[in-house]
């Protein structure tokens, strides 16, 4: 969990608690700001997970990148015996 979807989840109850006190107290005002705050929570919210997830997919690419590259490094090690091999039985 992210900074951003902390801070939204606080907006959000935040909200619901300025939105309480309002219809408490007949405010509509106070209730209508505490809406704004509790849409303006969850966008935020909504935009750290969006983070996340895109932190996510970044750091699975790096990591299936790395392991492809040491298996290519790997196999390419041995294609000049191979090659070799294939050589000498035409060859010889």
């Amino acid at each position: 969990m992210n900074q951003d979807r902390l801070v939204g989840t606080a907006k959000n109850l935040g909200g619901k608690v300025e939105e309480g006190f309002g219809k408490a107290t007949g405010d509509a005002s106070t209730e209508a700001s505490g809406k704004m705050k509790q849409v303006e929570g969850d966008l935020q919210d909504l935009y750290g997970q969006a983070r996340q997830t895109a932190g996510q997919a970044a750091k699975s690419y790096e990591t299936r990148h790395r392991h492809s590259r040491r298996w290519f490094a790997t196999r390419l090690k041995s294609v000049p015996i191979r090659l070799w091999r294939l050589r000498s039985r035409w060859v010889g």
